[in-house]
């Protein structure tokens, strides 16, 4: 963890899937941290950027594209059956990801800023960054979570669960953690980082 004071720093946000990061950034937001979500502007990217598009033809083929639009589904579907091919696919996607952060970042005025992502530490991408918080969730309530907010049965929800970086490794890196179980609040835990990090943007 590196010192605050006086200086710009970024902070990364991660979670495993049905953690709530979202919610969590969204506490920041109310404190006057602005934060990039990296997800959004990846999909965003994956529907604007021709460059992208052209990688994902090269990738996947002609047969990506549905009206012309990668078709996320598609793509979904194929690299999570197939490891070399998500590969292929972060390469493609976050270095556009990163660059966007940076003009962002630019033009921020706050000294703390904070990056959402879902694969932060799995990208690599939290090394380049200052302060990395991980938010956590027991996986029973997790799985409660995505079931019903992605309307996905329990057998679906593990699988792409099992495809993920397990938590406690995650936590092993962390500089924080949040705990956001719907029974501890999450609120005085966002404050205690504010002020261990004597953030005053």
């Amino acid at each position: 963890m590196k010192d605050s004071n006086n200086r710009e720093i970024t902070i990364g946000l991660t979670g495993n899937i049905g953690a709530g990061k979202t919610t969590i950034a969204a506490v920041f937001q109310e404190f006057g941290i602005p934060v990039f979500d990296a997800d959004k502007v990846g999909r965003r990217l994956l529907d604007t950027d021709q460059d992208i598009k052209n990688g994902l033809i090269k990738i996947f083929g002609k047969d990506i594209l549905t009206n012309n639009l990668p078709d996320r589904k598609k793509i979904a579907n194929l690299v999570f059956s197939d490891d070399s091919l998500l590969i292929e696919l972060n390469k493609l996607i976050h270095p556009r990801v990163g660059e966007v952060f940076r003009e962002w970042r630019k033009n921020q005025m706050a000294k703390v800023v904070i990056r959402e992502a879902a694969i932060l530490i799995e990208s690599g991408t939290f090394r380049d960054l200052d302060i990395l918080i991980v938010v956590t969730c027991p996986e029973n309530i997790r799985l409660k979570r995505v079931m019903e907010r992605d309307h996905s049965n329990e057998s679906e929800v593990r699988a792409r669960m099992n495809k993920q970086m397990n938590e406690e490794e995650k936590v092993a890196l962390a500089d924080f953690v949040i705990i956001n179980d719907g029974k501890t609040l999450v609120i005085p835990q966002v404050l205690d980082v504010l002020q261990k990090l004597k953030i005053n943007n």
